[in-house]
């Protein structure tokens, strides 16, 4: 399963603290999690042990110094909100690789695009 969604938010900026220390997803998080529903539609589900592929296309909306193990947790955390995995644990998932690519053309929008494989035997594991 092939998704292709913006940037999210770093993991800093995904929850916020209320008041009496109530925590709580931030607007941007939430935002970002609204539009990339609307952009994945209803991507199906794959069962089991998966192994996760995410490339970061740069461009406009990656800022380059921002920290590559950041993305990781909106992105497994939108995986299992929208049914795609059944968990972001261990269990479930047993290999993340996250890579970056420069934009074709300096002006072209970022792009994440999330790759889901279920897990065929105990060596990809």
């Amino acid at each position: 399963m092939i998704l292709h969604l913006s940037p999210p938010p770093s993991t800093n900026r995904i929850w916020q603290r209320g008041r009496g220390g109530q925590v709580f997803r931030s607007k941007a998080y939430t935002t970002w999690l609204r539009r990339s529903h609307i952009v994945a539609g209803r991507p199906g589900k794959v069962d089991g042990r998966v192994m996760i592929r995410v490339k970061i296309i740069g461009g406009k909306g990656w800022r380059k110094g921002r920290d590559v193990d950041n993305i990781q947790k909106p992105l497994l955390d939108f995986l299992v909100h929208c049914g795609v995995i059944e968990d972001d644990n261990w269990e479930i998932v047993r290999r993340v690789t996250v890579f970056y690519c420069d934009p074709v053309k300096p002006k072209d929008d970022s792009k994440i695009i999330v790759t889901v494989r279920k897990v065929g035997s105990n060596a990809d594991s």
